[in-house]
């Protein structure tokens, strides 16, 4: 069986696509636990944590609505699709949240630049948003 990458999942999300259950099953506590980590990183990563909450929540009704028994840990809310952001999987690894952490996980991902939805694009010495971008 293939492994479903995160990042992958998030764009399924954000396109409103069909999930499989494996993938439903597999995004699930990757994005809980993706929101934790960034929760507890601080108050630069509250937009990022807050679109991990997001899709968490998201992937966590679908699941819900197909009936499969998934562990959930927190309550639902209303999916808000409006001003959706574009950022991409953080790694469950952050130890040090600095720009050039962001930066080198951004490039493994295959996203080189950062960028705000407004096209702002950040650097390492540039102010971090919480935003991965691949459209240049």
């Amino acid at each position: 069986m293939k492994t479903i990458l995160p990042r992958d999942v998030y764009h399924l999300y954000v396109k409103g696509d069909k999930f499989t259950d494996n993938q439903l099953k597999e995004g699930i506590p990757f994005w809980r636990d993706l929101a934790d980590r960034l929760h507890k990183a601080g108050p630069i990563f509250k937009l990022c944590a807050n679109e991990a909450d997001r899709v968490y929540r998201g992937l966590s009704e679908f699941a819900n609505a197909r009936g499969l028994d998934l562990d959930q840990s927190t309550s639902m809310f209303e999916i808000t699709w409006k001003n959706t952001l574009c950022w991409e999987n953080l790694s469950s690894n952050i130890k040090y949240p600095t720009i050039d952490t962001f930066c080198e996980i951004a490039k493994e991902l295959g996203y080189p630049h950062f960028a705000w939805s407004g096209r702002i694009y950040i650097t390492k010495t540039g102010a971090f948003t919480g935003v991965f971008s691949d459209e240049i």
